[in-house]
């Protein structure tokens, strides 16, 4: 069952803004992660 079959229609805008921010995110979480900012807490 896909999205369209639910009724759910995807926003081209956010769409577009999700895949250009992902990567700067992923990279900014790990710059913070080996500077000790942020840690994972099991």
């Amino acid at each position: 069952m896909t999205s369209t079959d639910m009724g759910i229609r995807s926003d081209p805008l956010t769409s577009a803004l999700t895949q250009v921010l992902t990567v700067p995110l992923r990279q900014l979480y790990a710059v913070l992660l080996r500077l000790e900012v942020i840690e994972i807490v099991d």
